[in-house]
């Protein structure tokens, strides 16, 4: 659980999320903008500042408990043991140093002498055609496309047991959101790397994740295998995301919309946070929280499941 500090108080903005990632999956966590998707991981790897951000759980990576670890026990697992690709990796590059300044920096926050050959060799695994050039260079004279590989090089370059990626096709042109998805998928096969996919994206989650969590309310609405979850949803929100993504395929003159919006953390109250939008709630939607109901490795969150969906 995340609380987050609006004012002079703090309110709760994730509460209830609960996954594993085995070697060599891809987990997709699935949801509209707002529900807690970034929040969460963020606060897993203490990429958000202690002053603004209280955090509860267990976090378990290689023997560690990743909530409970200092600042700098956590700076030798970031960039090695764990890599992260973010939304825009240009604007997270600092455009007074040349991509390979860049590399050079992570080699040395890991005291790990820095490996010219093998950062060349990685950028090509990437599809990048001419390394060379591209390390004398800075981030402002990079396309977006480059940008995100140059971000998937850096997170990739000390072969990382599992790799977080916020969001990574958002800030690129249409045309090379399959290029960039499948090198990730590329990734995962090669090096047997875990990777963590956040996205909005209901196609991005069918054909590249082996398990989804979907999220809404800052928590888990849905969990388990991908195949499981999106073609046969057991909650009302999983099934109006379904909906809409089958309008837009069909090309159906009026698309499906769900109507309202995700609420604020302002407005978390202890029930259902989907109830408000929700055509199939019942009373108690809105006098607490469901809890989470497990069947085998497949779980949901609702008071009234698989109804109509």
């Amino acid at each position: 659980c995340v609380d987050l500090k609006f004012g002079d108080t703090y309110k709760p903005v994730v509460r209830g999320v609960d996954f594993t990632v085995g070697e060599g999956e891809i987990l997709g966590i699935l949801g509209e903008s707002g529900s807690g998707k970034s929040v969460t991981i963020k606060s897993i790897l203490g990429l958000m500042p202690d002053q603004i951000m209280r955090r509860r759980g267990i976090a378990n990576f290689s023997n560690l408990n990743l909530i409970e670890e200092s600042d700098r026990s956590l700076q030798k697992v970031r960039g090695r043991d764990i890599g992260f690709v973010f939304q825009n990796s240009n604007s997270a590059m600092n455009h007074y140093k040349s991509i390979e300044a860049h590399f050079k920096e992570t080699y040395k926050v890991h005291r790990i002498p820095y490996d010219r050959d093998g950062v060349i060799s990685l950028l090509k695994k990437v599809g990048i055609e001419d390394p060379q050039t591209l390390l004398m260079m800075y981030p402002h004279q990079l396309s977006g496309g480059l940008s995100q590989r140059v971000g998937i090089g850096l997170a990739l370059c000390h072969n990382p047991k599992i790799i977080i990626a916020d969001e990574p096709t958002s800030a690129i042109d249409a045309s090379l959101r399959s290029k960039i998805l499948q090198l990730f998928k590329d990734v995962n096969k090669e090096y047997g790397t875990a990777i963590i996919l956040i996205t909005h994206d209901f196609d991005v989650a069918i054909h590249y994740c082996d398990k989804v969590a979907i999220m809404y309310g800052g928590v888990f609405f849905e969990y388990g295998k991908t195949s499981d979850v999106l073609k046969n949803p057991m909650t009302p929100y999983a099934s109006a995301l379904k909906t809409c993504a089958e309008s837009l395929h069909k090309r159906d003159q009026v698309l499906y919309q769900l109507e309202g919006y995700p609420p604020s953390p302002l407005e978390f109250k202890d029930n259902c946070p989907f109830k408000d939008r929700c055509s199939q709630c019942l009373e108690v939607c809105g006098e607490k929280m469901p809890e989470m109901i497990s069947e085998g490795n497949r779980g949901y969150r609702c008071w009234n499941p698989n109804s109509n969906c």
